[in-house]
């Protein structure tokens, strides 16, 4: 992955889960970090995965299934879940990043038609995220500023006097964004970025047109430096010479120590975690991994891709119910070879499982892997209202929590001394 640009999208799914392999086509082709996704249709029982993403979303207050917003970011990114919005007027899901060594809060945001936030209520959601963020979505707010065809008077005025009034940024491609499907209806620019504490030099926005909702996505670019995860590491792996693992022990471990003081405990102590290590090291052979996680699509869906994108281009220009028609036909196309390809992989992945050691157990992994739940480890908030993110950080706060907690108990001067004990007498058996 190539940190110096962050790829951003914002998209109206209208319907996240039917649009979910054609959205992972377009994040694995065109490379994309962070989808900022807007009505999602998300309930508490929906359940969304997609390989090398993390997600996160938030339901519409009423948990029907309507609105919502979503964040999808690479797993290598370093981020934190933050607090959601979790209104009627407003779902955005909230995350924080760092880039150009300054952290950052990126929402993905849905405003719903008829209860779009006010003034007052812009200004509030201003400040709760930060002085530093980036929010995308649909916000159904229309003003001429950013691109719109016309301005809603009290909603649009509104969200544009909170940009001013919190010193923010809007970033659009000044293109419609929203293509409805009714010939009466005329499109217009819904969808677009708000920023605040970030350079507008170092932002780009282009418009897509791509994906089959009624909407296309707008992409950011950012030209910024991405913490990236570090690489998680391993004393073995599967490769493991444990015979040779052993024996490195036996050879070096010396059973005739002294363990009489702190220090020689400590002494000790280090040399046998160190020569554990050391004996893990020269027994685990280095597995290469790839650098390239994306999934290899045959040609033919990547052409019949290309012909979707000109078949909605050339509707976008004529908006004849017809050529809306030969699109729907070429996306239908599209999603049934993807199902089809991704089916194969699948039969393909089953069919070399084995239970057996010759294949390294790779059907009791596989099984482990998919009834293992996704736990994700979020940043701790300590008395003062601060957020504790790194390990290092957790680890010293867990440290003074403990030691705060367990203090010896001062109960000599309120415990009589006297021995109250009295043994119990014995039951005679009849």
């Amino acid at each position: 992955m190539d940190n110096s640009f962050l790829r951003m999208i914002t998209w109206n799914a209208n319907g996240l889960k039917e649009r979910t392999q054609e959205l992972e086509i377009f994040l694995q082709t065109n490379n994309i970090d962070i989808a900022l996704i807007s009505e999602t249709h998300f309930t508490d029982k929906s359940y969304f995965k997609l390989k090398h993403y993390d997600a996160y979303w938030t339901n519409h207050p009423s948990e029907r299934a309507r609105g919502g917003s979503a964040i999808i970011i690479k797993s290598n990114i370093k981020h934190y879940k933050q607090e959601d919005i979790q209104e009627a007027g407003i779902q955005a899901t909230i995350v924080n990043i760092t880039f150009n060594k300054q952290e950052v809060n990126i929402a993905a945001a849905y405003c719903p038609p008829g209860s779009t936030p006010l003034y007052t209520q812009w200004i509030e959601i201003f400040k709760k995220l930060g002085n530093r963020f980036i929010i995308g979505g649909d916000f159904n707010t229309k003003h001429t500023a950013w691109g719109s065809r016309l301005i809603t008077p009290v909603k649009g005025n509104g969200l544009l006097n909170a940009i001013k009034k919190e010193n923010c940024r809007f970033h659009s491609g000044r293109k419609p964004t929203y293509w409805p499907t009714d010939t009466k209806k005329v499109p217009d620019l819904l969808d677009f970025f708000i920023s605040k504490g970030i350079s507008e030099k170092n932002m780009e926005v282009n418009n897509v047109v791509d994906l089959t909702s009624d909407h296309t996505p707008v992409l950011l670019y950012v030209n910024a430096t991405i913490i990236l995860k570090k690489k998680k590491l391993n004393l073995t792996n599967k490769h493991t010479d444990w015979e040779l693992f052993r024996k490195l022990i036996e050879e070096s471990i010396d059973l005739h120590i002294s363990l009489k003081t702190k220090q020689e405990l400590d002494l000790q102590t280090e040399k046998f975690i160190s020569l554990i290590q050391n004996a893990a090291k020269n027994a685990t052979p280095e597995m290469t991994v790839s650098p390239n996680h994306h999934i290899s699509y045959p040609a033919e869906i990547r052409d019949l891709i290309k012909e979707r994108r000109k078949a909605r281009r050339y509707w976008h220009r004529t908006r004849n119910p017809a050529d809306k028609n030969h699109f729907n036909n070429i996306s239908n196309s599209v999603n049934r070879l993807t199902r089809q390809h991704k089916q194969e992989c699948l039969d393909n992945y089953l069919s070399n499982l084995d239970p057996g050691k010759d294949k390294d157990y790779s059907l009791w992994k596989a099984t482990r892997k998919y009834k293992r739940p996704t736990i994700r480890i979020p940043p701790l908030k300590d008395s003062e209202g601060n957020w504790i993110k790194t390990d290092d950080e957790k680890t010293e706060y867990f440290a003074k929590h403990l030691a705060e907690v367990f203090q010896p108990n001062d109960i000599q001067s309120n415990v009589d001394t006297r021995s109250t004990y009295k043994p119990y007498k014995k039951i005679k058996k009849f």
